[in-house]
């Protein structure tokens, strides 16, 4: 009867030996997705900071285009 038992505790604590390096792995591969997602994020960030700061640049050169020729239109009336 005690060994029936023992064989029966055995059993149950592989079965939740088994559980429990099932749900590891299963975190494990949420763990390493979520860093993947982390870095291709990132890089869609620095993709954005980059692409706003042209802009900017590109803005600031039109801003000062359109200076130019108001001045230059202004000029011409007078």
């Amino acid at each position: 009867m005690q060994k029936k038992n023992c064989e029966v505790a055995k059993n149950e604590a592989i079965k939740e030996k088994t559980v429990a390096k099932n749900a590891v792995s299963a975190l494990t591969r949420e763990i390493e997705w979520l860093q993947k997602q982390t870095v291709i994020e990132l890089g869609s960030i620095d993709a954005l900071i980059r692409d706003r700061d042209k802009m900017l640049k590109n803005i600031e050169l039109v801003e000062v285009e359109n200076q130019n020729n108001k001045r230059e239109i202004t000029g011409l009336k007078t």
